[in-house]
Formats: C-alpha cells, sequence, structure tokens
C-alpha cells in the first residue's frame, strides 16, 4: 500500500509539472518568444530535469505495473 501512494503522489506531481510546463509554453508562444534556435518553446523545455520524459524500460514498467495493480487492491506475486 505504501509503495501505490507513492506511485500516485509521484504521478501527481508529474501531473501538476506537466500542466505548468505547458501553460509556460503556451505563453511563451504567444507572445512570440522564441529560443536561441528559433523554434516554438515545447513542455520539455519547461520541465524539471528529472521528469523529462524517460524512456521506458523493463524495470520501469514492471514498476508501474506492481503499483498500479497494488492501488487497484490486486496481489503481486515477487520472483
Amino acid at each position: 500500500m505504501i509503495l501505490a501512494a507513492m506511485e500516485e503522489k509521484t504521478q501527481e506531481y508529474a501531473y501538476w509539472n506537466t500542466l505548468e510546463a505547458r501553460l509556460c509554453a503556451v505563453v511563451y508562444n504567444a507572445n512570440g518568444v522564441t529560443r536561441k534556435d528559433k523554434k516554438p518553446f515545447e513542455i520539455d523545455d519547461f520541465m524539471p530535469n528529472d521528469q523529462k520524459k524517460q524512456k521506458m524500460t523493463p524495470e520501469l514498467l514492471e514498476k508501474k505495473a506492481m503499483a498500479e495493480t497494488l492501488k487497484m487492491g490486486g496481489k503481486v506475486n515477487t520472483r
């Protein structure tokens, strides 16, 4: 249950960070501000370094699946 609660909070923080980053990108782009390379801003430009798009490794996928299973009240068999 603790792992599921921690995962839920992590996902909640990631959601709010993404929402704030999207808002920043929209505001900057709407005002005509561009990056040094003349491209419009993207969400990743405003995300914290630890939450930028991560590749889904098998270990991370397994961890997320276990947390979701526990959150829904299921049982997880460990190896």
